[in-house]
């Protein structure tokens, strides 16, 4: 499936994204996203920041504290001393040793599988920085299998500038005013929100769908709520939990 199949037809199933690769993997790391490319998910999901030297590495938080055995910002430090951080044992014992992953490495892993990647880009990038991870992307041949996606519309504008072919969605997790216009100013194809967002302006999802655009709802952990977003026709529905969710 390429990453323009979110562009769904009616009736087509709802895909499922792994977050941050899913469980029972520490989030954002390798062994995660090896595990999710053994579920039904369609695509995963993950974090990207940048260290003080400009490369684009895959982790949620701001700072190293919570999924690391490193401390501050990540973007005080250089790769090479990222690299040396533990990232999994905080999560498991059994995961000791995991690093924090570069985007480069992803993407290689996908490479050889019809996997597609939703990328989000975290705090603001410039026209110049968004460069760096859209050269990977066309490095490892994954124009067909990668969407990009930001809270940011600094960042969404510079990606339009230097990636107008690759697929963007808005996130929002608070709506103010029309969504459907919000998404069309950021020039993306889709949008990214809570079910409890939905469930509180309950004629977003038709408008939004009305006017061509998907919906991905995140993080969806209960296989009731997924089955009620399903029936809602939620385009794609993220979670950490990919083999309970798409069964």
């Amino acid at each position: 499936m390429s990453a323009s199949a979110v562009l769904r037809p009616p009736g087509e199933s709802t895909v499922v994204v792994a977050h941050r690769g899913g469980l029972p993997g520490p989030e954002n790391t390798l062994p995660a996203f090896e595990q999710a490319l053994l579920t039904r998910a369609a695509f995963v999901e993950t974090d990207v920041r940048l260290t003080r030297d400009q490369v684009p590495v895959l982790i949620h938080d701001a700072t190293l504290d919570r999924t690391t055995d490193g401390h501050g910002p990540v973007a005080e430090h250089t790769f090479s001393e990222l690299r040396t951080l533990d990232a999994g044992a905080w999560h498991d014992p059994r995961y000791a040793g995991s690093r924090i992953p570069t985007l480069d490495e992803l993407l290689a892993l996908l490479a050889p599988t019809d996997m597609n990647a939703l990328l989000e880009l975290k705090g603001t990038w410039s026209i110049e920085q968004a460069s760096l991870l859209v050269d990977l992307v066309h490095h490892h041949g994954l124009t067909d299998q990668v969407v990009l996606q930001s809270f940011d519309a600094a960042t969404l504008h510079a990606l339009a500038q230097c990636a107008p072919h690759l697929p963007r969605f808005l996130l929002a997790e608070e709506l103010d005013g029309d969504p459907v216009e919000a998404v069309r100013a950021s020039g993306c194809v889709g949008f990214g929100t809570t079910p409890e967002l939905l469930a509180a302006h309950p004629q977003a999802l038709a408008a939004l769908h009305e006017a061509d655009f998907v919906v991905f709802c995140f993080t969806v952990n209960s296989r009731e709520v997924a089955d009620l977003l399903r029936a809602a026709g939620v385009d794609g529905i993220i979670t950490d939990t990919p083999a309970l969710i798409g069964g």
